[in-house]
């Protein structure tokens, strides 16, 4: 076994700024819902989003975030788009130095290998490829940018160590500096020919590389960015960020509930390995209280069952208020909520989509939804 004693569970919180999303009602595309949920409909999780999203004429709303700390001595940006292999993904604000980035990706419920194959000061071009190595389009891409390699706050005992180097498959990679405990990682790698990485058998000083390429086979050396967050219990009413990291076993299609109640939709990013064999993975149906977790080997194949570590991170500087009914975390019941419950739609196992908790998402989750239409109160 590969995941350390330590790293079973852990969150950490703290809050940022992030602006309103779009609001909107159609009643047509409402009912529309409504009467394919009680004529029995089935939705795959992996095929069905972008046939439902067209079906409704409305996507996903993309996002982002930006977050600098009042001293300045810490700098994040997330984000949530559509991207194609190829793509240069500009900041939305001026980082002081080369900030680290680390990117998960998916297109129609299947994880996407992502890595970012140049890094600038104000851009980044962005690589996107399936299991057999071929670029991908279109897909859904979420990552996370930190600037500087190292931040640690006394106050509140929020630990960042984030670096990128080139590193050898198997190398025991060490932090530059010290945690009190074991934290959790996520990794990203920067090369044409390492489509996977994932840290392995974790130690509180660094852990093991592993890089395979599309084949599934190892490779010798590659760039490759880490990120390594340790979160401790203190909850600062008064801070401006909320992070949470986490390690479990988990499978492909496994709903992954969020530890602490964030004040909006998080970006997640996701490293999945099993027996020291890492996987592509990442988050879909992502919402305010969690993620289905997509996990995929080297050949496309759905993966039962794997150790997989995520890093959430949402900046807001109001709480929103909060409805069960209010899936994606947007202060708003619509439209967007019942898209969440279709995409959910069938037996469930701990889901958000099941209001009444009676382990399946039907018509009468619908109904609960309906009840509690329009703004959160």
């Amino acid at each position: 076994m590969y995941c350390d004693a330590n790293m079973k569970t852990c969150g950490k919180r703290m809050r940022m700024n992030a602006p309103k999303r779009l609001r909107f009602i159609p009643p047509l595309c409402l009912w529309a819902a409504v009467a394919l949920a009680t004529s029995g409909a089935r939705a795959d999780a992996a095929e069905s989003l972008d046939a439902m999203m067209s079906a409704f004429g409305a996507e996903p709303q993309p996002f982002s975030y930006t977050y600098r700390s009042k001293d300045g001595s810490l700098m994040i940006e997330t984000r949530c788009a559509k991207q194609s292999h190829g793509d240069w993904i500009y900041y939305k604000q001026q980082f002081d130095g080369y900030p680290n980035v680390v990117i998960s990706a998916q297109k129609n419920g299947n994880a996407v290998a992502a890595f970012h194959s140049t890094i600038a000061k104000t851009k980044f071009k962005i690589a996107l490829t399936d299991h057999a190595g071929k670029s991908v389009s279109n897909a859904w891409v979420l990552w996370i940018a930190v600037y500087p390699y190292e931040y640690e706050n006394p106050a509140t005992g929020l630990i960042i160590d984030t670096y990128s180097t080139q590193y050898f498959n198997g190398e025991f990679v060490r932090y530059n500096q010290t945690f009190p405990g074991t934290p959790n990682v996520v990794t990203c790698a920067g090369t044409d020919k390492a489509k996977m990485s994932a840290p392995i058998n974790h130690k509180k000083n660094g852990f093991t590389l592993k890089l395979l390429d599309d084949k599934g086979k190892p490779v010798d050396r590659a760039w490759v960015t880490y990120l390594a967050v340790w979160p401790c219990k203190y909850d600062d009413p008064s801070s401006n960020l909320t992070i949470e990291s986490r390690c479990g076993k988990w499978g492909n299609g496994k709903w992954v509930s969020y530890g602490q109640s964030f004040p909006g939709t998080p970006v997640a990013v996701t490293n999945a390995q099993w027996g020291g064999k890492p996987f592509m993975s990442c988050p879909v149906s992502l919402a305010r209280t969690g993620f289905r977790q997509a996990t995929r080997n080297h050949s496309g194949g759905s993966v039962s069952s794997a150790w997989t570590f995520f890093i959430a991170v949402y900046p807001n500087k109001y709480a929103a208020p909060k409805s069960p009914a209010d899936l994606n975390g947007d202060a708003v019941v619509d439209v967007n909520d019942l898209l969440a419950a279709l995409a959910a739609w069938g037996a469930a196992d701990d889901a958000p989509e099941d209001l009444n908790r009676d382990r399946v998402v039907d018509a009468l989750d619908f109904l609960d939804i309906l009840a509690a239409w329009g703004p959160c109160e």
